[in-house]
């Protein structure tokens, strides 16, 4: 027996695992729907186990989802409207201004054409 043959014997080559005829999980309908209120990963992996019997258990379900939760861009988008914070503050500067106006004119004696009577 050759050295080439023994080592073929000892360590036989390495069949190609077969690929996993389990369904994956579809990780977009669970972000989805775990932006829900109440909804979570448990609910979502027995909803999951129901349709397949045959599918991942919890603990690598959840490691798929986390997997491809990874992948997503974080943006928190807010949509701003012109002004909507500086308002209110303009509106108290305006009391103001208009309470300092009419002190002001009043003390000097000058007539107020602001006020329509």
């Amino acid at each position: 027996m050759t050295e080439s043959q023994l080592c073929t014997q000892l360590f036989p080559p390495v069949a190609a695992a077969p690929p996993s005829e389990r369904p994956l999980p579809d990780c977009v309908y669970l972000h989805d729907e775990l932006k829900r209120k109440g909804v979570t990963l448990m609910l979502l992996w027995e909803e999951y186990q129901a349709e397949p019997p045959e599918g991942y258990r919890y603990s690598h379900f959840c490691e798929l989802y986390r997997r491809w939760a990874r992948t997503l861009r974080v943006s928190m988008r807010q949509v701003h409207k012109a002004c909507a914070a500086f308002r209110p503050a303009l509106r108290a500067f305006r009391r103001r201004i208009l309470r300092l106006g009419v002190q002001t004119t009043e003390k000097r004696g000058v007539t107020d054409f602001s006020k329509r009577e």
